[in-house]
């Protein structure tokens, strides 16, 4: 005799994505009153390749303008910081890639409240 009860989906685990690379800000440019292009540099990004006209990149910053950055470990469907608690992640259309100097820029839009908005807007050593 069949149950009738429903049988519970596995778990789904899902693909690593790809690791994370420190870099550091090496301009910011003015775009609009709305708009900031920010050159990332280093050389964890040795090796990264955009290539897809639909390409995307995911930022991670620490919980406030003045925490230390944490890393977050991937738990096979998430990452989550050392406290359980989920990092703060934006994704972003990468405008240019430059594999030879290790630049990367993105544009980021200041709307005021959030936390891309608001490290866009901050201003970064020289």
């Amino acid at each position: 005799m069949a149950s009738s009860e429903p049988v519970p989906a596995p778990a789904r685990t899902r693909r690593e994505p790809p690791r994370f690379r420190r870099v550091t800000v090496t301009g910011v440019r003015r775009i609009s009153p709305r708009l900031v292009r920010i050159t990332l540099s280093g050389s964890e990004l040795d090796g990264l390749v955009i290539d897809e006209p639909a390409a995307s990149v995911r930022l991670l910053f620490p919980a406030s303008p003045t925490a230390e950055l944490v890393m977050p470990a991937w738990n096979g469907n998430e990452f989550l910081l050392p406290d359980g608690r989920r990092p703060i992640i934006r994704t972003f259309t990468p405008r240019r890639a430059d594999a030879a100097t290790r630049e990367l820029d993105v544009d980021v839009v200041l709307h005021g409240d959030g936390r891309a908005s608001e490290w866009a807007a901050q201003e970064f050593p020289s």
